[in-house]
């Protein structure tokens, strides 16, 4: 719904999921996950909590 609404608000704004990096070791990678992420077109960006950094940026 906030995808939805922010995609009316500001059309050119891009939206990211930020997810810490051992999420995205443990779940994102799975091929079902990866899958669901394609056909949703999530953007993601992967971070490290402890050193409050951003490891990677994964457009759809």
């Amino acid at each position: 719904m906030y995808r939805s609404i922010l995609r009316r608000l500001t059309p050119d704004r891009k939206l990211y999921l930020a997810i810490p990096q051992d999420i995205h070791q443990d779940f994102f990678l799975q091929p079902a996950i990866q899958d669901i992420t394609s056909d949703q077109n999530l953007q993601l960006i992967i971070f490290d909590p402890d050193r409050e950094t951003i490891l990677q940026w994964i457009p759809a």
